[in-house]
Parts: C-alpha cells; sequence; structure tokens
C-alpha cells in the first residue's frame, strides 16, 4: 500500500476526476463528490467512500468506492470483475462498475465490492427473498435501502417486509463465515428475561448463500442524539453504564478470543505510525501521546469478560423497553475497562466537538457512578487514553474535525 495512493483517495477533487472514468459514468457529467467514510486498518487497508451527484434531473444518492491497493492487486480485481456484458446495462455490468487508477487505485460503483462479492445480491429484495425463503417461507422483502457502507468491510441494508416489519441486513467481511450470527444469537438468548438493562436485537437469520445476517429492528432513540438533550442526557448516560454493566456480566466470555493489552499498544502504535506518515505536521503531538501510551500500558493479565470492544454512543439505542446494544461484530474476552474507557473517551470528543467539554465530563463522571461493577482505576485511565490517541488518529482523516487532532492527543498524555 503506498501513501501516494491513501492521499490521493483523502483527496476528493481529484477522486471526482477518477469515479467520473468509471465506464457506466463516462456519458455523465459529475456535479458533486463528498466523502462519506473512510475504513482503515493501518498498513493493511485503506478504503474510502463517496456519494456521488450527477448533473442529471432525478439521479441522486450514488455511492462510489476506491481502495488503495498493491498495483499487481488493483490491477487483479479489475480484471477479476470480467468482460463487458453487452445483455445489462451499464450500470448493472461489473466491468463498467469498476476502473483501475494507477497507481494502486480500484474505484467501483456501489453495490459492486471486490470484497464483497455478494453485495449485488444483497442489495437487491427479491434475491434476499429467495434465500430467507429456504429458512422463513412466509417473509417477503419488498424493499432495501443501504444505510452503512465501509467499502471492503461492511455495509447494512435497512429492509422493509412486504408485511410491514422492518429488519437490518449486515454483510460484513468474516473469517469465519456465520460467526457473528451465531454470536448475536447466542447474546440473544442470555440477555432475555425481565431485566431490560441490556439488550441486543433479535437475530432472524443468516443466509449463508449471500453471507448475509437478518436482525429485527433495533426500538428506540440513539444516545449519540439524546446527548444533545440536557434533560435527557444524564439519565440516558446512567442507562448506557448499566447496560454495559450487564454486557460485561454475560457468560459469553469463552465463545470469544482474547483482546489483551499488548493488542491494544499494537493498534494505536500501528495508527500513530500512519497518520504520522500522512501528516508529518501531527507526528510530533501523536509520538508524544504514543510515548505516553506505551510508556504507563498495565501489567498485562489474562481477560476474562465478555467485551464489546467498540461501545461508544451510537452503540446504544434508549426505548422505554430498555437499553440496545448493538453490533456485537467485535465482541472479544478483555477488561471491562476497555469498554467503560472507550466510552469516557467519546463523551470527551462529544464535548470537544460541541465545545463543552465541561458538560460531557459531567457525563463521565455519572457513566462511572452508574456503572455497576468494579474497575480498577489505573487500566480504566490507561484504556481511555489510549482510545483517545486512536480517535485523535481517526479524525485526522476527516478534514472537518482535523483541528481537534492535538487536544485529543493532550488528552491522552494526561487522563
Amino acid at each position: 500500500m503506498r501513501l501516494d495512493s491513501i492521499r490521493l483517495l483523502l483527496d476528493v477533487e481529484a477522486m471526482a476526476e477518477r469515479i467520473g472514468r468509471i465506464p457506466a459514468l463516462q456519458s455523465s457529467r459529475i456535479a458533486d463528490v463528498r466523502l462519506l467514510a473512510v475504513w482503515v486498518k493501518p498498513y493493511r487497508h485503506f478504503h474510502a467512500a463517496y456519494e456521488v451527484s450527477l448533473d442529471r434531473p432525478g439521479v441522486s444518492g450514488l455511492w462510489a468506492a476506491a481502495f488503495a491497493l498493491d498495483p499487481h492487486r488493483a490491477r487483479r480485481a479489475a480484471a477479476e470483475a470480467g468482460p463487458h456484458r453487452a445483455s445489462l446495462p451499464a450500470a448493472s455490468c461489473p466491468h463498467c462498475c469498476t476502473w483501475e487508477s494507477p497507481p494502486g487505485v480500484l474505484v467501483q460503483l456501489f453495490p459492486f465490492d471486490y470484497r464483497l462479492p455478494t453485495l449485488v445480491a444483497c442489495a437487491d429484495p427479491s434475491r434476499v427473498t429467495a434465500a430467507l425463503h429456504q429458512e422463513h417461507p412466509a417473509a417477503a422483502i419488498s424493499h432495501g435501502v443501504p444505510i452503512s457502507y465501509r467499502p471492503g468491510m461492511r455495509c447494512v441494508i435497512r429492509y422493509r417486509t412486504t408485511a410491514g416489519a422492518v429488519l437490518y441486513g449486515k454483510l460484513a467481511v468474516e473469517r469465519e463465515p456465520g460467526r457473528a450470527f451465531a454470536l448475536q444469537a447466542r447474546a440473544y438468548a442470555a440477555c432475555a428475561g425481565d431485566d431490560p438493562a441490556c439488550i441486543v436485537p433479535q437475530p432472524l437469520a443468516y443466509l449463508p448463500a449471500l453471507g448475509l445476517t437478518l436482525l429485527h429492528e433495533a426500538p428506540g432513540t440513539s444516545l449519540h442524539a439524546l446527548l444533545r438533550d440536557d434533560a435527557a442526557a444524564g439519565p440516558a448516560t446512567a442507562a448506557a453504564a448499566r447496560a454495559l454493566g450487564r454486557l460485561h456480566g454475560l457468560p459469553l466470555s469463552a465463545d470469544v478470543e482474547p483482546y489483551r493489552v499488548a493488542d491494544e499498544v499494537a493498534l494505536v502504535t500501528a495508527w500513530v505510525s500512519l497518520i504520522a506518515d500522512l501528516f508529518p505536521g501531527l507526528a510530533g503531538d501523536l509520538h508524544r501521546a504514543e510515548a505516553a501510551v506505551r510508556g504507563s500500558a498495565p501489567e498485562p493479565t489474562e481477560p476474562a469478560t465478555f467485551v464489546h470492544r467498540d461501545y461508544y454512543d451510537k452503540q446504544v439505542q434508549l426505548s422505554a423497553a430498555g437499553a440496545t446494544v448493538l453490533d456485537l461484530d467485535t465482541a472479544r474476552r478483555g477488561d471491562p475497562e476497555i469498554d467503560a474507557g472507550n466510552f469516557c473517551a467519546h463523551l470527551r470528543l462529544r464535548g470537544l466537538q460541541r465545545a463543552c467539554s465541561r458538560r460531557y465530563r459531567t457525563l463521565e463522571e455519572e457513566f462511572l457512578a452508574a456503572y455497576p461493577l468494579p474497575l480498577r482505576a489505573d487500566r480504566l485511565a490507561w484504556y481511555r487514553a489510549a482510545a483517545l490517541l486512536r480517535l485523535a488518529c481517526v479524525y485526522a482523516l476527516r478534514p472537518g474535525w482535523r483541528h481537534l487532532v492535538r487536544e485529543l492527543a493532550a488528552e491522552a498524555r494526561v487522563t
């Protein structure tokens, strides 16, 4: 993976020109391109998603993906799209929706994604219905709308059935196909009962032909939105703490791999190295924070708790039924402080984003006071610092928030 390819993906104007060279778009005029999201594993994967607007009435909301690859891999992936299929319209032809831009950038129109080969079928309600009928003959999908896309990693599609029910489909790269669904089913069963402190969405089916997990809709309002409401923020944050405590008490740690302090150190180091290479002006602040995090790493212990590993405000839905925890895809066996620290780091981020850090520090205190299980103060502080440093690196890739990087890195040095 080349740094110049990564910089190219972050340059929206340059990518607009390359997206325009996709054969299916060559007869169209691009009016605007907006960077939607990136998905990164430092020095392994760097993918970006874009929203594309065409200067054509009635056409909006196109998505494109770009992948920074080894040039040989980019050429091979483009070749795997195959020859032009004259029997298909350009927008449905894999060849016409794929273009390789030297050096080492692959560009594709959604729903074509070389790492998610069944995404085309998952975006087609009739093909999802056909696969679903094998397990649920009475269920039929009337339409589907993609709501979240991380190229080469995951897509979430909101489906509506002919009976009016809402389902969410998750297609993701998995080393063990079906693992996420099986874990979701076990967590759902473990959470069943009279205690609404923690709920996970009810799984419906795993469709192996598509690699698609179907879940019932989770009720409620996102904690991310509730944090903006002064009256609701405190009780909602406390509910999220109680939900986390219940999640940590689930008897599922034997079902997942361990995640240790050394893994977190390695992840932070990789992120800092990549961002320092991409943005040399930020390197000093990031490396100083990295040295502080590495130097204060706690003693390793054998992980024993079922942890979410990506627990923050956007992963919690609150309703009269209770608190629903989303996205168990990253669940591992680890220290409970990793989730509490990550949640608190995101509260500090929100305080910086919304220019009210004091208010969010109060919410952090309320969260920790409501968490029902013991937490080790030194490990909590360390995991919070590591999460703040990771957030500094992630937000360096978002031009609108890059000004927060130094402050997040400074927070990581003193917490």
